[in-house]
């Protein structure tokens, strides 16, 4: 199929740090319960870098870090214990830099995630911004409603709800946070116009609609059972496990690199009606921590992503980084 690379492409990191330190800046008016749990992942995924024992010690801290209004004290507490226990240089650099930015009014970073401390590296800034933005941003809410007629049927991590319309077999991604509503359904819709017309196409749902006023996106609905939903059962289906390498070796060598997408087994479903796989969330995730789904060849990807699915996800954040606004969630990473 013929690409036209003169299409819009929205990607946060491209636009440079400027613009994603101006974007940001928007924390100022987020609420209290969102700073609160913004502050909290943050503090969260450094204290990874810590063995278990170490880091059980601060979870006091941690937790009133959702309740205090004084995060300063906070803080005092938190940089007394590691004095004690010996964290190290880099964790004392980390509370020295979050607390400038808090006093400042400005948004707290993630500074360990995917194994790999991101402050170390000047090359990382856009990245590290643009990861910041679409991950830390969920935490603000919005307001939102369903369209006519449609019917709610899940909800995709923090980020939107799902409806249906079961007569016109088409669903609604809704939006249900200022990311989501601001940035991250544009950014699929736009994801999903341009992939479209690439040799990715035919894995893509149709009919790709936005409403920009009320965050919603529609598109084709995909009946069938995930991957990770056949795969717990015993295993794809010959044809599905056939398209998924086809798939895979187009999405490593699509012409837009710049798009990236989540591409695990929960995130496929299988239609048995038309024999085809489809990825019916189109989202793009940031360029740290994409590395996860890179294999030189399928079965490497196959194997660790698809076959490990449940096993990784028992053990490891997603993608090794923990979002959830509970106290080490996953206890065996970061040992």
């Amino acid at each position: 199929m013929t690409e036209n690379r003169g299409e819009r492409i929205i990607v946060f990191r491209e636009k440079g740090a400027d613009w994603l330190s101006d974007q940001l800046d928007s924390y100022v008016n987020f609420s209290a319960e969102a700073k609160r749990k913004i502050l909290f992942v943050c503090v969260k995924n450094m204290l990874y870098t810590l063995s278990k024992d170490k880091r059980s010690l601060f979870l006091p801290e941690l937790s009133s870090i959702l309740t205090e209004e004084n995060v300063f004290a906070i803080f005092n507490e938190i940089r007394q214990k590691s004095t004690s226990c010996s964290t190290g240089e880099i964790f004392a650099n980390y509370l020295e830099d979050i607390e400038k930015r808090l006093s400042r009014g400005k948004c707290p970073l993630v500074y360990y995630a995917f194994g790999k401390y991101l402050c170390e590296d000047s090359r990382l800034e856009s990245d590290l911004l643009e990861m910041s933005l679409m991950y830390l941003f969920r935490y603000e809410g919005v307001s939102y409603d369903a369209p006519s007629g449609y019917v709610k049927i899940s909800s995709v991590g923090s980020n939107c709800e799902i409806y249906e319309d079961v007569q016109l077999k088409r669903v609604c991604k809704v939006a249900k946070n200022y990311v989501s509503r601001n940035y991250l359904v544009e950014q699929e819709y736009e994801n999903a116009t341009i992939l479209g017309k690439t040799e990715l196409g035919r894995y893509i749902p149709q009919y790709y609609e936005y409403d920009k006023t009320k965050g919603w996106l529609f598109h084709e609905n995909i009946r069938g059972e995930t991957a990770a939903s056949l795969l717990r059962k015993g295993s794809l289906p010959s044809a599905a496990y056939r398209q998924l390498k086809n798939f895979y070796s187009c999405y490593m060598n699509r012409s837009y690199q710049e798009i990236i997408l989540d591409i695990h087994p929960e995130n496929f479903v299988w239609s048995n009606e038309n024999e085809r796989l489809y990825l019916i969330d189109l989202g793009s995730i940031p360029k740290i921590g994409s590395e996860y789904y890179e294999y030189t060849l399928f079965d490497g990807y196959f194997a660790n992503i698809f076959l490990k699915w449940e096993d990784n996800i028992k053990k490891y954040p997603i993608r090794s980084m923990d979002l959830e606004v509970t106290p080490f969630l996953c206890e065996q990473y970061g040992e």
